[in-house]
C-alpha cells in the first residue's frame, strides 16, 4: 500500500483546496494539520478534527480517523478499482466520494445522467478519479455493460458495491404486478446479474470484495413493505451463499444493512404512494424504535461500505452488518 502525508505549517485559510469533502459547516472542530513527524501528537488529537490530507489524488479535508502505520496516513482504497451502482445521490453518492478521497478509482453508475455527472465532476475537480456510467439496471445487459465498461476505463476491478435497489409498493392486496416485477428486478435480478459479470474479473485481480446493500427490513421485516422485505431478505441469502462460495478465490462478500437514512428515498419509505400514509408520524415511530433516536446520514452509511470492501475487513464475509442505530438490536 501507498501511504499519504500530512503537511504542516499551513494553516486552512492560506490552503488552496479544491474540494472540502467535509467543510466545516458539517463537521465541526478543530481545523489544524499535523506533519507525519508529529504523528504521535495527531493521534491524541480530540474526536471531531478536520485535518487535510494530501496524497496523488489531491487534497481533501477529512475527519481525523486514518491508520497510522509509522507515521504514515494508508489510504484504506489505495490502488483498488471500485464499481458504485446507484452512485448519483444518497448513500452510493457518498460512498463515491468517500472512495475517492481514500485512493480508489470509482467507477459510478446511475440512471441519472445529470446527477451522475455532478457527483463524477465534484470527484474528479478534487483531483480524484472516477467516471459516470449511465446504465438501466432493470436490463439484464446493461448490468453486464457497466462491469465491461468499468473494465474498460480502469483496466481491473476489485470492488463491487451493489447499491442499486427500490422501495417496492407497500400494498399486498391487488398489488400491481408491474410494480411487484420493477421492485424485485432492481434489488434482486439487477445485482445477481451484475455480481455474475464481475466475479471473473475479481478472480483474475486474486481477489476483491463485494458489498450487497441490504437493509434492516432483510433482518426483521418491514410493515411499510412485504415486498422490499422479501427482496432485501433474498439479498441476504444471495450475500451469505455467495460469501461461501467464492472464499477461495480469496472475495469477501458482505452486506450492509442501513436503518432510516437522510436520503431523497427516505419520504418514499415513510409515504408510500399507493397507500395512505402519514409520512410524520411513520418518521416519528421509527424515530422512537431506534436507540440512538434519528435518521442515519448517507455518510455514516458508506463509512461503514468502506470498512466492509477495504483490506481492514479482510477476515470478514458471510456478514449482514446493521447500520441502523441499534434498531435491531430491540
Amino acid at each position: 500500500m501507498s501511504h499519504s502525508k500530512f503537511r504542516a505549517g499551513v494553516s486552512p485559510e492560506n490552503w488552496k483546496l479544491r474540494l472540502p469533502w467535509y467543510g466545516p459547516k458539517q463537521f465541526c472542530g478543530d481545523q489544524r494539520m499535523y506533519s507525519r513527524r508529529n504523528y504521535a501528537t495527531a493521534t491524541q488529537l480530540p474526536q471531531k478534527t478536520l485535518i487535510v490530507v494530501r496524497s496523488k489524488q489531491g487534497s481533501f479535508w477529512q475527519p481525523y480517523n486514518p491508520i497510522l502505520i509509522e507515521g504514515e496516513i494508508v489510504m484504506r482504497l489505495e490502488n483498488k478499482i471500485a464499481l458504485v451502482t446507484a452512485a448519483a445521490s444518497g448513500m452510493g453518492r457518498a460512498g463515491v466520494v468517500r472512495f475517492a478521497a481514500e485512493g480508489a478509482q470509482v467507477a459510478a453508475v446511475d440512471i441519472d445522467q445529470a446527477a451522475l455527472d455532478a457527483v463524477v465532476k465534484e470527484v474528479t475537480d478534487a483531483g480524484g478519479d472516477a467516471v459516470a456510467i449511465c446504465a438501466d439496471l432493470t436490463k439484464d445487459d446493461e448490468c453486464h455493460r457497466i462491469v465491461d465498461d468499468a473494465i474498460k476505463a480502469f483496466g481491473g476491478l476489485d470492488l463491487l458495491w451493489n447499491h442499486v435497489g427500490h422501495p417496492g409498493p407497500s400494498a399486498v392486496e391487488e398489488i400491481d404486478p408491474d410494480d411487484y416485477e420493477i421492485a424485485m428486478n432492481l434489488n434482486v435480478r439487477s445485482v445477481f446479474m451484475t455480481t455474475g459479470r464481475a466475479i471473473p474479473h475479481l478472480r483474475h485481480r486474486g481477489g476483491g470484495s463485494i458489498l450487497f446493500t441490504a437493509s434492516i427490513a432483510g433482518l426483521v421485516g418491514s410493515p411499510f413493505s412485504p415486498v422490499y422485505s422479501a427482496a432485501k431478505w433474498g439479498v441476504n441469502g444471495m450475500m451469505a451463499s455467495l460469501a461461501g462460495r467464492l472464499a477461495t478465490d480469496n472475495i469477501r462478500v458482505n452486506s450492509v444493512c442501513p436503518g432510516v437514512v437522510d436520503t431523497p428515498m427516505l419520504n418514499i419509505f415513510m409515504a408510500r404512494p399507493d397507500q395512505e400514509t402519514d409520512r410524520e408520524a411513520n418518521l416519528a415511530m421509527m424515530r422512537t424504535l431506534t436507540p440512538l433516536g434519528r435518521e442515519a446520514q448517507p455518510e455514516e452509511i458508506a463509512n461503514a461500505a468502506l470498512f466492509l470492501l477495504s483490506d481492514e475487513a479482510s477476515y470478514i464475509t458471510g456478514v449482514a452488518l446493521p447500520v441502523d442505530g441499534g434498531f435491531v438490536s430491540k
